[in-house]
């Protein structure tokens, strides 16, 4: 999916930028959503065998319940973008627009 193609810390970073800065617990769901997307690691069993453990460096937990929250922030975030570019380069009659999510910072 999608998610598997954005770093933790541009997740981290829509997450972010969704918060009031006014709120007072703030700092403390940033931090505890940090720790669910910074520094995991996995290892794949197989047949009673694991394999080495290795970094996640990209994505959410699978079937985290933070999940279409982070989501909503991340396309929050996506849609304002376009929006941004949109008004500073209108589009005109018979032009196409193709916009590749994964590249659109």
């Amino acid at each position: 999916g999608a998610f598997n193609r954005i770093s933790p810390h541009d997740i981290l970073r829509a997450f972010e930028e969704a918060l009031d800065p006014a709120l007072p617990w703030r700092a403390a769901a940033v931090a505890a959503v940090a720790g669910i997307l910074v520094g995991r690691t996995a290892c794949v069993r197989w047949g009673g065998h694991d394999s080495a453990t290795f970094a996640m460096s990209w994505g959410i937990p699978q079937g985290s319940c933070m999940g279409p929250l982070l989501w909503a922030c991340v396309v929050r975030q996506l849609s304002a973008h376009i929006a941004a570019k949109a008004a500073a380069k209108p589009i005109s009659a018979g032009s196409e627009l193709a916009i590749d999510p994964l590249s659109a910072t």
